[in-house]
C-alpha cells in the first residue's frame, strides 16, 4: 500500500490533490470520515487509491475548517496522532524513515534505532522539552520511540495548521455540509470521560474523586493528564476534570492551585506521545493505589 494510503496527511498528498469541483456525497463521505475519528470508530470510508485518501483526508480538514470549532479540531488531531503513532510501530524501517523525513526534513540515521533531528526542526515541529533531550551541537538525537512520539507532537500541530484557507471563499455547499456536521457531533458528558481505557481506570478515577495529599499532587495530576491525553479526550474536557481534582487535593501548607496543575495538563497535552505508567504511579502512590486494578500483575 501507498505510505500516502496509509498518512494522506503527508506532503505528497497535496500534490495529488487537485482543483476538481466538490460534490455533496464526497462531502458527505468526508463527514461520516470525521464523526467516526471523534467517536473513535472504525471508518465505513475505505479509500482504495492514493488520491482518493488524500481527497479525504483535504476534504475533512476543509470540513473541520470551516465548523471553526477549536475544541473539535483538537480532538480530532489527537485522535488522528494517535492512530498514527500505533501506526508507525508496525512500519519497516525505510517506510518509518520516510515518513518521518517528511515532517523533519533535517533527519539523518545514525546507526540502528538511533536518528537526529536538526534543532530548528525539533522545535518547530512540536517539540518543547528541549532540557530533557539528548541534544549534541545543533542537533537532537532520539530512538526509535522518542521520534515516534515526537512524530506525534508534530502531526498535531500539523492538522490544526489550517494556514491558506480562506473562510470568505469556502463554497456554500463546504459550510452547509460543516453545519450538518456540527449537529451530529457526539455529545460527551462527564460520566463518559471514565471509559477510555486509562481514565476508568480505579487509580485515576480515585485520583479525581478524592484529589492527592499534599507531596502528591504535582503525580497525581501528571497520571490524570496522561491518562486522558491517551484516551484522546480533548484538552477542554480534560481541564474540566482537572478543576476538580484541584477542589479534591489536600491543601496543606502550600495551597495546590489550579494554574500549576493546568500547567502540568498544558505540557502533557504538548507531549501526546507520553504513556501511562503503573509501574511509576504505584511507586508515588503505593500498592494499595492499585489493589482493585484488572491491569494488575499478580
Amino acid at each position: 500500500m501507498n505510505l500516502v494510503e496509509r498518512y494522506p496527511f503527508l506532503s505528497k498528498a497535496r500534490e495529488l490533490v487537485g482543483g476538481d469541483k466538490v460534490g455533496v456525497d464526497e462531502l458527505d463521505e468526508a463527514k461520516r470520515a470525521v464523526l467516526a475519528v471523534l467517536s473513535q470508530k472504525e471508518s465505513s470510508s475505505v479509500p482504495s487509491t492514493a488520491l482518493e485518501a488524500a481527497r479525504l483526508h483535504a476534504l475533512q480538514r476543509l470540513l473541520l475548517f470551516a465548523l471553526d470549532n477549536e475544541f473539535v479540531s483538537s480532538r480530532y488531531a489527537f485522535a488522528v496522532s494517535r492512530e498514527f503513532a500505533e501506526s508507525l510501530k508496525e512500519e519497516s524501517e525505510g517506510d518509518f524513515y520516510a515518513v518521518a523525513k517528511d515532517f523533519f526534513p533535517s533527519l539523518e540515521k545514525g546507526g540502528e534505532e538511533n536518528y537526529w533531528v536538526s534543532l530548528g526542526d525539533y522545535l518547530s515541529n512540536g517539540g518543547a522539552h528541549l532540557e530533557s533531550e539528548d541534544v549534541d551541537g545543533g542537533s537532537v538525537r532520539f530512538d526509535r520511540a522518542g521520534l515516534t512520539a515526537l512524530l506525534r507532537e508534530a502531526l498535531v500541530r500539523r492538522l490544526k495548521d489550517f494556514t491558506g484557507l480562506n473562510k470568505r471563499a469556502l463554497p456554500k455547499l463546504v459550510k452547509s455540509v460543516a453545519k450538518e456536521l456540527s449537529a451530529e457531533l457526539p455529545r460527551e458528558s462527564a460520566p463518559r470521560l471514565f471509559k477510555g481505557r486509562n481514565a476508568s481506570m480505579p487509580c485515576v478515577k480515585g485520583l479525581v474523586e478524592e484529589g492527592a495529599l499534599e507531596g502528591k499532587r504535582y503525580y497525581g495530576a501528571m497520571s490524570v493528564a496522561v491518562a486522558f491525553v491517551n484516551d484522546g479526550v480533548p484538552r477542554g474536557e480534560a481541564e474540566a476534570v482537572m478543576r476538580d481534582y484541584v477542589s479534591k487535593c489536600e491543601q496543606g501548607n502550600e495551597p495546590y492551585s489550579l494554574h500549576e496543575a493546568l500547567s502540568v495538563l498544558d505540557w502533557v497535552y504538548k507531549h501526546p506521545g507520553i504513556r501511562f505508567s503503573c509501574q511509576t504511579f504505584r511507586d508515588q502512590f503505593g500498592d494499595a493505589a492499585c489493589a482493585k486494578c484488572g491491569r494488575r500483575k499478580k
